[in-house]
């Protein structure tokens, strides 16, 4: 996963906002090829550092701990007292539309000062860029899928309107029958 390899993470949470509440929706660590998927998880010390988490949704700032033992802010806090294998974290907001729709919490079992300012602003961009792009696509997905209904799309055995090439075809046999009432 590019969000946890480029800020050299050994896990990450994806923390979206549902109403007023933070919800995990994954967890994930560079190994997995799939990450732990919650279903409206609420956020818990036991899987994050809910104040690291809070800060940054409240501040829409990045918040770094450079190492979580000695920081003086973070070093009581519940989640590092409970995970003494975390040397470092980071949460940084997840903005959109100049609105809080979440955070990427980050933490490094390695070693300490790992997260900087300048790889939190690579990791919003990327957020940025992944949410853009994701709208962009569900909206030209329904955008064809007015022209094209899906039933048309089961025909060509194609599941979505972009797996459509030039080109493609079925045969199909048919029987119409017409009949016509006049006089």
């Amino acid at each position: 996963p590019v969000i946890l390899s480029n800020p050299s993470a050994t896990r990450g949470a994806l923390i979206l906002r549902e109403g007023d509440d933070l919800r995990i929706e994954s967890i994930m660590t560079p190994s997995d090829s799939q990450p732990e998927v919650y279903t409206n998880e609420s956020m818990t010390d036991e899987f994050v550092a809910t104040s690291i988490v809070n800060r940054t949704t409240r501040t829409r700032s990045d918040t770094l701990v450079l190492s979580c033992s000695t920081d003086q802010t973070y070093s009581s806090d519940t989640f590092f007292k409970t995970h003494p294998e975390v040397k470092c974290a980071m949460a940084t907001p997840i903005l959109y539309q100049n609105k809080v729709r979440g955070a990427i919490y980050l933490e490094n079992t390695e070693m300490t000062g790992v997260f900087t300012a300048e790889r939190a602003r690579l990791l919003s961009t990327i957020i940025s860029v992944s949410i853009h792009n994701a709208q962009f696509f569900t909206q030209l997905t329904n955008s064809y899928a007015r022209f094209l209904p899906k039933a048309f799309l089961e025909l060509l055995g194609r599941k979505n309107v972009l797996d459509v090439q030039q080109g493609d075809n079925v045969t199909h046999y048919c029987c119409v029958s017409f009949l016509d009432i006049r006089n």
